[in-house]
């Protein structure tokens, strides 16, 4: 089938280009080389690749309208391939060139067009360009490798990288590029099914190893609480086993001490008088426990002598605590300690109690 004459044209006109891109490119790529091996010289007022993109979007919707193209992405194009991948999306790249011959018709009747505007949009596609004349858009240029222009590729996720899954040079119609894009993205929604699918077992992964170490914590907490707990009850019994202890060897000490003490006073007690010594009192001596006692004392002996002799008779009894009472009347025979001790006699205990 021969070709129109204006097909043959535009063919011949771009085989004629090829040269000149070449040249064109090369210079670019050997200016960029050579101001890499200059680090240190500052490049005061050179756009960042943001502002390349930025000034990209602005200078295309000046053009061609800003409401009537696809939502650019202002981005560096590394940017744009991260969001693609952590929004797990396809991300379209469109690569501009003033200066080729079909530029403004696909820019007019394809980019601009309301279907395709409509078809990126409900597809979630993330559209990146930029001018291959600037250096971002050169970077990406050595990165695309394309031949012709217009320029489109497809970039996806797939086997865990992103991926150029698609490259579509040269002029095509509307409907053509979108067929083209909705075979691609059919043929390559799998692998982002794949992809989400990996991602939610790994956040269902990460969700169940927080619950596990959620639950594993709690229960060291509780653990270590009932280990506290124990340790603390083993702790006050302890405390409690070293007091009883204690009070069991202080009573000791005591009662050691009390039985010395009485047998001290045991062997310093008086004889007792006669029964028919006119000084002699007779008193009767009756113990908590029931136990009565009768001895007969001096008048004049101290009343001390008569507590020395009741503490003496009766092993429960503990030195200083305990006091004598006369049964009628009822009255405390007290020791003064601060004053001279009163004998039987003053204290009423003569001839007899």
């Amino acid at each position: 089938t021969a070709l129109p004459i204006s097909s043959w044209s535009e063919t011949f006109v771009a085989w004629l280009y090829i040269p000149f891109r070449f040249v064109r490119s090369a210079f670019i790529g050997f200016l960029h080389f050579v101001v890499s091996l200059i680090p240190s010289i500052p490049l005061t007022g050179v756009p960042s690749g943001v502002d390349e993109v930025r000034a990209f979007v602005a200078a295309f919707s000046a053009r061609y309208g800003v409401a009537d193209h696809p939502p650019f992405h202002v981005s560096t194009y590394g940017d744009a391939v991260v969001k693609a991948r952590q929004d797990i999306c396809f991300l379209l790249v469109y690569l501009h060139s003033w200066d080729h011959q079909e530029t403004h018709r696909f820019c007019r009747d394809v980019m601009c067009a309301r279907a395709f505007v409509d078809y990126v949009r409900e597809n979630n596609l993330i559209v990146w360009s930029c001018d291959v004349n600037s250096r971002e858009g050169y970077k990406v240029s050595m990165v695309m490798r394309e031949t012709s222009y217009p320029f489109l590729a497809v970039v996806c996720i797939h086997d865990s990288r992103m991926t150029i899954v698609d490259r579509i040079e040269g002029y095509m119609t509307c409907d053509a590029l979108i067929g083209r894009l909705v075979e691609t993205l059919e043929n390559n929604e799998p692998s982002l099914v794949v992809a989400r699918e990996e991602r939610y077992r790994r956040h269902e992964s990460v969700a169940l190893r927080e619950q596990q170490d959620h639950a594993y914590l709690e229960s060291l907490r509780k653990d270590q609480e009932k280990e506290k707990e124990k340790q603390e009850r083993e702790e006050a019994a302890q405390r409690e086993k070293e007091e009883r202890l204690r009070k069991d060897q202080e009573e000791k000490n005591r009662a050691k001490t009390l039985a010395e003490l009485r047998e001290s006073k045991r062997g310093h007690l008086p004889a007792e008088p006669a029964s028919d010594d006119k000084d002699a009192t007779k008193i009767q001596i009756r113990f908590p426990s029931g136990k009565r006692l009768e001895r007969r004392f001096k008048k004049t002996d101290s009343l001390q002598i008569l507590y020395d002799f009741v503490f003496c008779e009766d092993d429960t009894l503990d030195i200083d605590r305990f006091v004598l009472f006369t049964t009628y009347p009822r009255k405390e025979l007290r020791l003064n300690r601060d004053d001279s001790v009163p004998t039987l006699e003053q204290s009423s205990l003569h001839p007899s109690a």
